[in-house]
């Protein structure tokens, strides 16, 4: 129990990044023993991609990026706007009745 609580007091995020690739050993190890976290309902759901070409890993950053960026905004809009994010588009349609009722997403 020392180590695992140890190893929480060191563990440090690393904003700054060596400019090497990673052994490919090293990398099947990690992913080897990541499989040993726990999951949700025991369903160990793993799939992982090895990406070791830069362009690629640089076009999946970019586009990474790109998606949260759109998230980011759709979120604030639908936080600004709670009618739109319930589906409403604020507009009205009649119906064979004559009456209005609001158009859905």
């Amino acid at each position: 129990m020392d180590d695992v609580l140890n190893l929480f007091r060191k563990r440090r995020s690393i904003r700054r990044y060596l400019d090497r690739d990673v052994p490919a050993g090293v990398v099947r190890e990690i992913l080897r023993e990541s499989c040993l976290a726990p999951s949700a309902m025991n369903r160990q759901p793993w799939r992982f991609s090895v990406v070791a070409n830069r362009p690629a890993i640089r076009r999946l950053s970019d586009e990474s990026k790109k998606n949260l960026l759109a998230e980011l905004v759709a979120r604030a809009y639908f936080t600004d706007h709670p009618a739109k994010a319930a589906g409403d588009t604020g507009l009205t349609q009649e119906n064979k009745n004559g009456k209005h009722t609001r158009i859905r997403q």
